[in-house]
């Protein structure tokens, strides 16, 4: 492994064990606490939206907001911990991302069943599809970024 590899393979693992420590945090809050942190972080975006969005986008992102939350914290650790696997190790890209797109996936399992012994909190299998579709979305983008590098390595 070249020196910029295990840079990258540093920097991403310590980006995914901190996404992972982050959403254990959020999990943790028992769901006075969560709501309350859900409404502080819904009121500090929808402010700044509402100057230049259209009202039916800040509705949309008033009532979904702690799904976009699920979403957009998997989607970065699906990136980061692809990335990290794919420069740590000397898989093949198709099987990095098998393993990558298992330990995320595993992780969600584990945090909604988490979140049942917290109180006020429940165990949402409609959370772990929403947490899933962001780590392939950000996997998936993570691939076509390496196909678009690749190709133009190739032409060049």
């Amino acid at each position: 492994m070249n020196n910029n590899r295990k840079i990258y393979f540093y920097i991403n693992t310590i980006l995914s064990i901190s996404i992972m420590i982050v959403i254990f945090l959020f999990s943790s809050e028992n769901a006075n606490l969560s709501m309350n942190t859900s409404n502080s972080v819904k009121d500090l975006l929808l402010s700044f939206l509402s100057k230049f969005a259209p009202e039916s986008i800040i509705d949309f992102i008033d009532q979904y907001i702690r799904k976009l939350a699920h979403f957009t914290l998997y989607f970065l650790l699906g990136i980061t911990t692809s990335n990290a696997i794919n420069n740590g190790f000397s898989f093949r890209k198709h099987l990095a991302y098998g393993i990558s797109s298992g330990i995320c996936i595993i992780y969600a399992i584990s945090d909604e069943i988490h979140q049942y012994f917290v109180p006020g909190r429940s165990c949402s299998i409609i959370d772990i599809g929403i947490d899933t579709l962001g780590i392939l979305s950000g996997i998936l983008l993570v691939w076509v970024i390496s196909l678009i590098f690749a190709y133009k390595k190739k032409t060049t």
